[in-house]
């Protein structure tokens, strides 16, 4: 499976796109939904798992960042409690 290249769109490119995604979420969601209908099968299994892994990416970003804060909380709390 090939990546297409892909290409700069430029600064008016992502101002379009900005609102596209804010004004016209049909008109994105229809596009998103003849994007998907051209994938074949091995692409979207590919997207699909993209998906997946980002989720579990995302899962485990969230934990990491929960318990750094966690201990940083208590660091602060027994140093308090220590003066």
């Amino acid at each position: 499976l090939e990546l297409p290249e892909q290409k700069e769109i430029g600064k008016y490119g992502r101002l379009h796109l900005d609102y596209l995604k804010a004004h016209r979420k049909s008109h994105m969601s229809r596009h998103h939904e003849d994007l998907e209908k051209s994938f074949t099968d091995e692409q979207k299994e590919t997207v699909e798992k993209f998906h997946d892994c980002w989720s579990e990416y995302m899962s485990l970003a969230e934990a990491s960042i929960f318990e750094y804060a966690f201990k940083l909380g208590m660091q602060i709390a027994i140093e308090t409690l220590a003066e």
